[in-house]
């Protein structure tokens, strides 16, 4: 392998870690029409769907994402919310099916960023899913 490609396993699992605690913190802490709210935050639920077909490969990811998560708890300024990474993820998937501008964003964001054909690109559905596929994972790790 070229010295330059060693490294790119390692920056997947650290992507995913950071993509999946960056999510979360950003879903709890959103506040819709407020000044900078950021519409297109959804792209860590695409980027992270997009990346978890490469979870099976990476056995040490549940505990790189507890560990991001609890790092990250308090940093979107949820000083209410559970300190329990597990928790924090599991509110995350609950505001995200349950308010449904998250998937017309979603929807929004992929149209104008993905070169895929249409058939070909993740949906809402299918993102959601893998991202519960990964907190499963979490639960169970």
């Amino acid at each position: 392998m070229r010295p330059r490609f060693r490294r790119f396993p390692a920056l997947i699992r650290s992507k995913r870690r950071r993509k999946s605690s960056a999510l979360t913190w950003r879903v709890l802490r959103r506040q819709r029409g407020r000044v900078g709210d950021d519409v297109t935050l959804i792209r860590h639920l695409y980027d992270l769907a997009a990346l978890a077909r490469t979870v099976k490969a990476a056995p040490s990811f549940a505990a790189l994402a507890l560990q991001a998560a609890a790092t990250d708890v308090g940093r979107g300024g949820e000083a209410t919310a559970a300190s329990d990474p597990v928790t924090l993820f599991a509110t995350m998937i609950e505001r995200l099916r349950s308010d449904r501008l998250w998937a017309v964003e979603y929807d929004n964001f992929v149209r104008q960023v993905s070169f895929a054909q249409p058939h070909e690109r993740i949906s809402f559905e299918q993102a959601l899913a893998a991202v519960i596929t990964l907190v499963d994972s979490l639960d169970a790790g």
